[in-house]
């Protein structure tokens, strides 16, 4: 099944994202150690990037084919520290050497390498590098790799059918269970059954994204179908490749634009692209590439001719505008996780020429052994493996309990038993009160791994292993909680120093002033909050457990997603304000590049409605995307911010769509006939076919209204509205206390299209007189929708979404033992 990929009508080709456009950037990593012991530094000095350009550059100017023909040493190091990799895919395959390639190292016996394919097809070009006549040595060439596959695509018509043949050659007995699969198209940054267009002529055939001239014949003219590198690993059923190589004839920002999910999904180990010279290079985009790939945890290096002190040079914290190179180049990038990364640092000329400043050798992990006997068995370790080792993994997902980076789709996010906490109970907590404390974002951002940091309002702390301790003396706390404490929220001007004074809300600032709906402000001297929070208390609901640190631990490296209607939105500006102390600026954001969130603008009246986002520390974010219909949901939006946002599916969003539809059942007509049955129904299916990619999604309760009919709903009229309780509830009406006419119909679907079931009717029903004066929907601030608030971190516990955040008791914090 196809990735989600936004529809063509609504797609706009984007730039490969630049450093910062689609996630919050990462805080920089100083030094990674790798399992073979080899202790990196991950930045120069500006004198040394300087100098090693210079050094790199020089070379090129005087050897010949320096850049344009460069080692493959890269390759075949690949193969010895990963001899039982399986899955390449070879962009841009021309005459097949690159494919001939990796069979001769990873699957020898296939008899298939470049020299055999020159010499199955002699009149055959040798390739501008006489790559007819590389060699594979058999030394480094392990037995056939079952399994193994190589998917070759190329978009000329003409090189495809040469290959066509050659491969028929090939496929023999030996070849059983090993693929070398074909595909003619053009990949870039969308799918299209209309281009490039290959012109055939006598000499060959020449493809270009040009629309021929309206003079041209048609049958001189071959169209070829484009598709993405997300859209092709799902085609050919690959949940990841070892190695992906893209050569595209100048297209290849196009093509890393249609690869970002994959690549920021992990699932993308090697990448090697073509540079320079043609295409989007001309406009000087690979410092973009090389620092975005840098926040997906990569690092590149820019490939040249073997020389003494190296063949790579090291792009990667070390890059200089000088780079920008107009001659054709191969850029290789690896994983800072991965085996091969500490071989290609010592194949960079830095490490020729400067090993004893940024190299240290230290004592290899004890992982070591586990890595040998994965490599003996043709595997490469899994994130958990190298997690142990203390190795960085690459992953857009952070924070487990423990505060390590996690792989969404492992176990860490779980909470220890209780036995596994009384193991390592006293030294960590030993440990844990000889900790820094600091108030300070700041600071803590720093060093989160060293620092104790303490929520500056709230007073709550968030230690490094990712535990959680309230403020002291808050289980006896009788004052407001400070989920609903409006003294310590910023101003309206507070929130929006920093605006251009042409700049408005909502996109610039806002945090806290809830479009200006506080209930202070609403009904001023009503003390409507300080009500609502002691009736929610007297209640049952001990709103002082929740503290800002653990919201942001259950969320801590993901994005929550708030999508749908203006309900959903206003529960976004409870979120954000609760979180904004970890926010470094106030200063609101779009989710994705400017230009592509113009295309999330689905409601226009009475306003334009923009997404927003407020970014949080340690690449955390609150987001709220505006959508009314499920069917919009699903075909533009979901595709949209799937496609352009690295990481999607490790978020969490709460979504909602019921007040833009009519009630099930008013018509007389069964309920699950509705058009909000329908095309929930569609959502089923959707969920279905992409749980995958997408994030976990919270369905929520359509919200209780306070209107006069008897059931609290719309009955007519215009505004101004009174307000009035549900005689409906007091009565014991079954409808009403089982969540009323909207959610009672669809709840059977909620199981099949969520994750969770966020149920905010029944407890939202009493608070009756702090909605917007004049109607009976929206709320004032701080009061319902800070309430889901709560209700939201209470289901995330129960359901384990998100990150675990182990709470710690008053007495565990300063020492003492924890009581379960």
């Amino acid at each position: 099944m196809p990735l989600l990929q936004p529809s063509p009508q609504s797609a706009l080709a984007p730039r490969f994202p630049a450093k910062g456009s689609v996630t919050p950037p990462r805080q920089k990593q100083q030094l990674t150690k790798t399992l073979d012991g080899l202790q990196i530094k991950e930045s120069c000095m500006n004198g040394h990037a300087e100098e090693l350009a210079a050094a790199y550059l020089e070379r090129a100017s005087v050897i010949s084919n320096f850049t344009a023909c460069p080692s493959k040493q890269w390759l075949v190091k690949m193969h010895e520290v990963l001899p039982g990799a399986q899955h390449f895919v070879d962009i841009g395959c021309s005459e097949g050497y690159f494919s001939a390639l990796i069979f001769g190292l990873w699957a020898p016996t296939l008899g298939l390498n470049p020299r055999a394919l020159r010499q199955q097809a002699p009149a055959m070009p040798c390739g501008a590098c006489n790559e007819c006549k590389e060699k594979v040595s058999p030394v480094q060439a392990s037995g056939r790799q079952a399994g193994m596959q190589v998917v070759c695509v190329e978009p000329d018509p003409l090189s495809y059918a040469h290959i066509i043949g050659l491969r028929q050659h090939f496929n023999n007995s030996s070849s059983q269970g090993t693929h070398w699969r074909l595909m003619q198209a053009s990949v870039g940054s969308k799918s299209s059954s209309s281009g490039p267009f290959c012109d055939v002529g006598e000499s060959g055939s020449n493809c270009s994204t040009a629309v021929p001239g309206s003079g041209r014949n048609s049958e001189d003219v071959d169209v070829v179908a484009a598709t993405t590198v997300d859209e092709l690993l799902a085609m050919h059923k690959l949940n990841r490749v070892d190695l992906l190589k893209i050569d595209a004839g100048g297209e290849e920002v196009a093509a890393l634009s249609g690869a970002i999910a994959s690549i920021a999904g992990d699932r993308v180990g090697v990448l090697a692209f073509a540079c320079g010279g043609q295409g989007a290079w001309k406009h000087g985009q690979l410092g973009e590439v090389v620092a975005r790939l840098d926040e997906l945890g990569y690092t590149c290096y820019l490939a040249g001719q073997e020389t003494q002190h190296g063949s790579l040079a090291r792009l990667t914290g070390c890059w200089r505008p000088s780079y920008e190179t107009q001659h054709r180049s191969t850029v290789v990038c690896v994983p800072r996780g991965h085996l091969l990364y500490p071989h290609t640092e010592r194949m960079s000329l830095r490490y020729g020429q400067h090993e004893q400043v940024y190299f240290k050798q230290l004592q290899a992990a004890p992982a070591q052994q586990s890595e040998a006997a994965a490599a003996a068995e043709g595997k490469e370790l899994g994130s958990q493996q190298k997690l142990s080792a203390g190795q960085p993994v690459h992953q857009p997902v952070t924070a487990g309990a423990g505060g390590q980076p996690v792989d969404p789709g492992s176990d860490a996010d779980v909470q220890p038993t209780a036995a596994q906490q009384s193991e390592t109970q006293e030294p960590a907590l030993a440990a844990r009160k000889e900790l820094p404390v600091t108030t300070k974002l700041s600071a803590w951002l720093k060093e989160p791994e060293r620092l104790v940091f303490q929520e500056p309002q709230s007073g709550c702390r968030l230690y490094p292993d990712g535990s959680v301790e309230r403020p002291e003396g808050w289980a006896g706390n009788k004052g407001m909680p400070f989920l609903f404490d409006t003294a310590p929220m910023p101003s309206r001007e507070t929130a929006c120093k920093h605006c251009p004074a042409v700049e408005k809300p909502p996109l610039c600032c806002g945090v806290c002033s809830f479009e200006t709906r506080r209930c202070s402000e609403l009904y001023p001297g009503e003390n409507k909050t300080e009500e609502t929070a002691q009736l929610l208390m007297d209640s049952g609901y001990d709103l002082h457990a929740l503290t800002p640190c653990e919201l942001f631990q259950r969320i801590r490296g993901r994005t929550l997603w708030f999508a749908g209607d203006s309900q959903t939105w206003h529960f976004f500006y409870s979120a954000e304000c609760f979180l904004r102390n970890f926010a470094p600026s106030l200063h609101r954001t779009p989710p994705v590049p400017w230009a592509l969130n113009q295309q999330l603008i689905t409601v226009t009246w009475p306003v334009k409605v923009p997404p927003i986002c407020l970014e949080l520390a340690l690449d955390t974010r609150v987001c709220a995307v505006r959508v009314d219909s499920v069917p919009v949901f699903t075909s533009k939006v979901m595709p949209l911010l799937h496609h352009n946002t690295p990481g999607f599916n490790s978020g969490i969003m709460i979504y909602n769509a019921g007040l833009h539809y009519g009630t099930p059942g008013a018509d007389g007509k069964p309920a699950n006939s509705s058009q909000l049955y329908r095309d929930l129904e569609g959502l089923v299916v959707f969920k279905q076919r992409y749980g995958r990619e997408m994030p976990k999604l919270v369905w929520m309760d359509t919200p209780v209204q306070h209107f006069s009919a008897h059931d609290g709903s719309y009955n007519g009229g215009e505004k101004p509205f009174a307000c009035k309780p549900l005689a409906a509830w007091e009565a014991g009406d079954a409808v009403v206390t089982g969540g009323g006419r909207r959610n009672i119909p669809v709840a059977p679907l909620v199981p099949r299209f969520a994750d969770a079931h966020l149920r905010t009717w029944n407890a939202s029903v009493p608070l009756w007189d702090t909605h917007k004066p004049g109607e009976c929907t929206h709320w004032c601030s701080p009061s319902a929708y800070h309430l889901w608030l709560f209700l939201l971190n209470d289901l995330m516990r129960e359901n384990g979404l998100g990150t675990a955040a182990a709470v710690l008791e008053e007495a565990e914090a300063a020492g003492g033992t924890k009581h379960p």
